[in-house]
């Protein structure tokens, strides 16, 4: 890009501290385009509105061609501008021409190349350099955390070879009930954080982010691990065993050879008429998975929101496969749902019962998605498929309609499978994609066993 000068004048002020972070990622030797996110993690009441720093990396094996601005400072109207200071430093600068406040997120996005003769090994990505000023100019004091790219070896690293998961704390290259038990704290907690006397390095909370995160922190690496980040661990459990693979976003892979297999899709029935009891009382719902024809499912997991106010009451009847985090009884809104052993039939219906307060009136939406692993396919997404429904006292049956209240979550014709499947890629087109949260997991014991209720 030339030699290109920018000149900002920033007044100083002691602010609390913001954070930025670098991923960690896994490539071999050769690879191009090999993604290293920046983070910021701004603490409350402070607000970045532009962005200076170095990334630093070694020369010798690694070259940082581009830099693209990320999801969260696009979001606040900043551009991005980079320039090669030397062959180990690259300048960045995330500005605009507005006093918009960027918020927490991926700011930038470094894209780096492995050099074809690169040594396995790992490659710090660090941040020696960071300056960040709010609207008025002035400084934000901020720390930064470096990232690193493990290199493999030439043809990649096998199962036994390179640096294990962090959650394989016997690095034994399996993942048992207890170590996704640990990992289960992680999210209950909401973050994580580094701690050095521990078996695997970190602890629950808040606390110190100085280190590589967790290697279940990967999408995007932000110290909170997520559903779909949990349930790629499960994936591992069940398949017996993982590998190194720099191809996959986390960089493993379960073992096993790959199958093929359709998308997976789902169809949800609410109540007997699809209709909700306005004056208040249970309502039943029940979301059927087509497997679409794949081997065996290593890993599911669903998030269904409900409207504002309802809540979470228990499972109905029999659940298929074996849960292992299930919403508490009493929580609302977002309803999260983790298999520890995922069911393994062509269609599987999971019931659950939720409480609808009196006086509800209107149409209602009750919306879910979720992601599946299989030995070939990682954190893939099925959905959002949603559901509208009306108060019993004002649903009023159309004569001829019975199909179309089935498509928006009335019951689904129950005469044949392909019915079903019908109605289900219908319902995987209908409005747009909702956001998973995080919510308390029922909480896993040491001996494999899990109870309901909130985590303390």
């Amino acid at each position: 890009m030339g030699n290109l000068v920018w000149t900002i004048a920033l007044a100083w002020a002691s602010c609390i501290t913001a954070t930025l972070t670098a991923g960690n990622t896994t490539a071999g030797p050769g690879e191009q385009g090999v993604l290293v996110p920046v983070a910021l993690d701004a603490e409350t009441g402070e607000r970045v509105c532009a962005l200076m720093l170095d990334v630093t990396f070694d020369g010798s094996a690694l070259a940082l061609p581009e830099v693209t601005v990320g999801a969260a400072a696009e979001a606040a109207g900043k551009t991005l501008v980079f320039n090669s200071t030397d062959p180990n430093t690259v300048g960045v600068i995330i500005a605009g021409i507005n006093q918009n406040v960027v918020a927490d997120g991926i700011v930038a996005n470094a894209l780096f190349d492995i050099g074809a003769n690169a040594s396995p090994g790992t490659y710090a990505v660090s941040l020696p350099f960071v300056q960040l000023s709010d609207p008025l100019g002035s400084l934000i004091d901020a720390e930064a955390i470096a990232g690193s790219i493990q290199v493999t070896g030439a043809e990649g690293e096998g199962e036994g070879e390179g640096e294990c998961h962090s959650a394989d704390t016997d690095e034994s290259w399996t993942i048992s009930v207890p170590e996704i038990s640990r990992v289960v704290g992680f999210y209950n907690a909401g973050e994580y954080h580094v701690e050095s006397s521990t078996p695997d390095g970190y602890a629950p909370g808040v606390g110190s982010r100085t280190g590589p995160p967790h290697d279940s922190d990967y999408n995007p690496p932000d110290w909170q691990i997520g559903l779909t980040e949990l349930s790629r661990l499960v994936a591992f459990y069940n398949a017996g065993g993982y590998a190194v693979n720099p191809l996959t976003a986390d960089g493993f892979e379960p073992l096993g050879a790959a199958e093929q297999g359709q998308d997976v899709a789902i169809i949800r029935n609410v109540g007997t008429d699809g209709t909700y009891p306005a004056a208040g009382g249970t309502l039943d719902v029940s979301v059927t998975f087509n497997s679409g024809g794949h081997a065996e499912l290593l890993a599911l997991c669903l998030t269904e929101n409900v409207p504002e106010g309802w809540t979470y009451a228990a499972t109905v009847g029999d659940v298929p496969g074996e849960l292992l985090i299930e919403p508490a009884f009493g929580d609302s809104n977002v309803l999260p749902f983790l298999w520890l052993y995922p069911p393994q039939e062509t269609l599987a219906t999971l019931t659950y019962r939720v409480n609808v307060p009196a006086g509800e009136s209107g149409s209602k939406e009750i919306a879910g998605n979720g992601t599946y692993n299989s030995q070939s396919i990682a954190d893939s997404t099925f959905g959002p498929v949603t559901s509208i429904i009306q108060s019993d006292s004002e649903y009023e049956p159309t004569p001829g309609c019975a199909s179309l209240r089935g498509m928006y979550g009335g019951p689904a014709p129950r005469d044949s499978a392909g019915d079903m499947l019908a109605v289900g890629f219908l319902l995987t087109t209908l409005l747009a994609a909702t956001m998973m949260a995080r919510r308390r997991p029922r909480p896993l014991l040491a001996d494999g066993q899990h109870h309901r209720g909130r985590c303390g």
